[in-house]
């Protein structure tokens, strides 16, 4: 006699098979369900009472936990108790103690969608006015950080060709991480294998510590860890930094001359306004050339020739004026604390009127949107005004997202960056 057990979330479906042919085997199944249902006994058979659709309790993961300690041989229940340690506290999943077709788990995925969205109807009712222009031309790639690494690229460093430079081992070595998007943003798992030791020092240091510098604040605010931990934003007349878990620190000293005061504050009541200068010098092109760098990063092999003239832009082998804009939008569903990960878009027709490529970075609140630009697959830039008026019309999911700021980085040199912040006291709910 089997006990198939299935847990069913709205990513996974792990299902688990123990026979039970002997005392022992039968008496961990036993134990095992138990974990899960009311009621569990072997008389007259097994009979298993329970609720199908259950949510995660910290006692769950308590219980679990403890009976895979004792029984902690089993590599597939380590598994499973990752796939429960990812649900969030009162997320709803399926328990089903028999085998199940392909139909039924649908029906199971689209009941939880249901139950753990209350909203579910006008998302998808979003979904389908708001993101048809996106799916009807684009295929999508995304690369979130979880707790796994996942590589991209050739694994065999004697067989790397570097996405950036072209050159193999060993007139290049490869024994450094090349972390895809910059460690300095909170980047631990997502890694580009063939991005050489030369390129990813330089090009880290030539444009990726620019993005870096840019949102550095956002980091501070969502307590975001990067290479270094969460850094600190000073100079002679302010500070901003983490002071304890979850709490941020604003120091603001007066200066003899306005010139030095690098600071404005604003009160009003319980709220305040806040602007300052960043003490760094930011090439706002080079924050848009990191972006695309994380993108090309990314991509398959296969289409890295179009991007050519794109790469030597990253590398600062060619200069640009006209560009498209670099959009800021707030991410109403960011990830699980704030850590970085990036989506791909690659138009899938023939729509020269919509650029063949485009990427989101989503970290720290943030969605950052890029065109990628110089591909050989588009006969425009996207910068002028009709261009990207289309463009937005037709992926029109981005006028529905709440916009905070966007740059036209025309011009290829440094300048100081104004943060503005406005702080408004969260209203009690009763």
């Amino acid at each position: 006699m089997d006990l198939v057990i299935t847990i069913i979330s709205e990513k996974h479906s792990p299902t688990l098979t123990v026979r039970m042919d002997n005392e022992e085997s039968a008496l961990f199944a036993l134990h095992l369900i138990d974990v899960f249902a009311d009621e569990v006994s072997l008389e007259d058979g097994l009979i298993v009472r329970g609720r199908t659709y259950q949510q995660k309790t910290p006692e769950l993961t308590s219980n679990l936990r403890m009976f895979i300690e004792n029984h902690g041989s089993r590599k597939e229940l380590w598994q499973l108790y990752e796939i429960i340690s990812e649900l969030s506290d009162g997320e709803y999943y399926a328990v089903i103690t028999q085998a199940i077709n392909e139909g039924d788990l649908n029906a199971i995925k689209e009941n939880l969608l249901h139950l753990n969205h209350p909203d579910y109807d006008e998302l998808m009712k979003f979904k389908t006015e708001y993101c048809i222009g996106v799916l009807d031309n684009y295929d999508v790639v995304h690369y979130d950080n979880g707790k796994d690494q996942v590589k991209i690229g050739e694994a065999d460093k004697s067989k790397r060709k570097c996405r950036f430079c072209g050159r193999m081992m060993p007139e290049v070595s490869y024994k450094k991480v090349a972390h895809t998007i910059s460690e300095g943003l909170g980047n631990k798992c997502i890694i580009t294998n063939d991005e050489c030791d030369d390129c990813n020092e330089t090009l880290g240091k030539e444009i990726e510590q620019d993005l870096i510098t840019y949102l550095s604040p956002l980091r501070t605010f969502m307590s975001i860890n990067g290479k270094n931990g969460k850094g600190k934003i000073k100079d002679d007349s302010f500070a901003l930094y983490e002071d304890g878990a979850k709490s941020m620190k604003i120091d603001l000293y007066e200066k003899e001359s306005p010139e030095e005061k690098h600071w404005k504050f604003e009160k009003d009541g319980d709220n305040f306004k806040l602007s300052f200068t960043h003490p760094q010098m930011v090439n706002p092109q080079d924050v848009y050339r990191a972006v695309v760098k994380y993108a090309i990063g990314v991509m398959n092999e296969a289409q890295l020739p179009y991007f050519e003239e794109t790469i030597k832009w990253i590398k600062k082998e060619r200069s640009a004026t006209e560009l498209p804009r670099l959009c800021f939008f707030l991410d109403q569903h960011p990830g699980k604390e704030g850590k970085p990960c990036i989506t791909v878009f690659t138009r899938k027709n023939e729509d020269r009127s919509l650029p063949y490529s485009y990427v989101e970075l989503q970290m720290a609140g943030v969605v950052i949107f890029a065109i990628i630009p110089f591909c050989d697959q588009d006969d425009r830039s996207f910068s002028k005004k009709e261009d990207w008026t289309h463009t937005m019309d037709v992926l029109k999911i981005y006028k529905k997202m709440p916009f905070l700021k966007s740059i036209a980085p025309n011009k290829d040199e440094t300048e100081r960056i104004m943060y503005n912040f406005d702080f408004k006291k969260r209203r009690e709910v009763e």
